[in-house]
Parts: structure tokens; sequence; C-alpha cells
């Protein structure tokens, strides 16, 4: 049976998905890989890519769509091998918990650039600004 990162890069290339794609998903999985130890990610769960996840935007200041993009690496990564029963119930778990993170990573983000104040939007005259 082919290696998990084999498995991956062939149902990508079955799939038609650019060589760019392709090389950054195995990216981010084998980063996701090595932030837990070299743990295989059938033995992982929510937890575990949450806590990847939080790492990426606390500790190494990612942006959202980085994080995005790690993510659909990681739930790519799920999709590409035969899972058990058990294992699929995990995944659905899985993507129910993320999506709601991600949302409100997502969210955050928005009420921060909301509160971000665009030159002149203070009532201040900008240099240039003619005094009508």
């Amino acid at each position: 049976m082919p290696r998990l990162l084999e498995q991956v890069q062939n149902l990508i290339r079955t799939r038609h998905y650019s060589y760019r794609t392709e090389q950054t998903y195995i990216y981010w999985i084998k980063q996701y890989i090595f932030f837990h130890g070299k743990r295989h990610p059938a033995e992982m769960g929510a937890t575990e890519v949450s806590a990847f996840l939080t790492h990426l935007a606390v500790a190494r200041r990612v942006a959202a769509s980085t994080q995005n993009q790690a993510l659909a690496a990681l739930l790519f990564s799920l999709s590409s091998r035969p899972l058990s029963e058990s294992a699929m119930a995990r995944k659905r778990r899985t993507r129910q918990a993320l999506g709601a993170s991600a949302v409100g990573i997502y969210q955050r983000g928005w009420h921060w650039a909301k509160r971000v104040r665009r030159p002149g939007e203070d009532g201040c005259r900008q240099s240039g600004d003619s005094a009508r």
C-alpha cells in the first residue's frame, strides 16, 4: 500500500490539480505531521488540526488565507485514503468543528478590518486636500 504522501500525490494527479497545488498540499501535510511529532494523521482528529491552525495563526502569524490553504490540504489528505466507519465519523466531526473555527477566524479578521480607519476618515484633512 502506498504511503500517505504518495496517496495524496496520486489523487491530486488523478484529479488533474496543478503541480503548484500538489507541492503546496504536500508541504502543509508535512508541516502538520512534523508539528505533531511525526504522528500519522489517521491517529489525529479535530483537536490536533485546530491546534495546528492556532499555531499557524499565533506563533507563525500567517494570514487567514494561508490558514485556509493549510486546512484545505489537511482535509484533502483525510479524503485521500480509504477510511473505516469510525474514521469517517471522526472526519465528519473534524469538518464540523473546523468549519466553525474557520468562520470564527474570518469574522474576527472582518471585525478588526472594520475598526481600521482609512486616511481621512477621522475628519482630519490629508496633505494635498483643499480647504473648500
